[in-house]
């Protein structure tokens, strides 16, 4: 008895004569179309989270450089008062000494 598979006789290939159903067609053009555009849309997507996820790094490295920043301003805001703050105190300790000279001048001890 001859084989449903046993040649270019059948009308159905090996797989069709076991499942019973003939090959499967490709599918439809639009059909491909829209696979397309899916796949297109997820490569699509995976590149857009890569950079969001870039950009994000991006962010975060952008905040801690500020910070350090703020930092660094504090600290230097902090040094020029206490310059300051010395500068003064210098400039009126030398006037006192003017003044003590004067003083003492005037009161003919000089």
């Amino acid at each position: 008895m001859p084989s449903p598979t046993s040649g270019p006789s059948s009308a159905y290939t090996a797989s069709s004569a076991y499942t019973g159903y003939p090959p499967p067609q490709p599918p439809p053009p639009h059909i491909q179309n829209l696979q397309t555009q899916v796949e297109r849309l997820t490569q699509s997507q995976n590149e857009m989270q890569n950079h969001i996820q870039n950009l994000e790094q991006n962010y975060h490295d952008v905040l801690v450089e500020m910070v350090g920043f703020q930092r660094t301003m504090a600290q230097q805001d902090g040094l020029m008062q206490n310059l300051i703050q010395y500068l003064l105190q210098e400039e009126q300790d030398d006037g006192r000494v003017r003044d003590l000279e004067n003083s003492a001048r005037n009161l003919g001890c000089v």
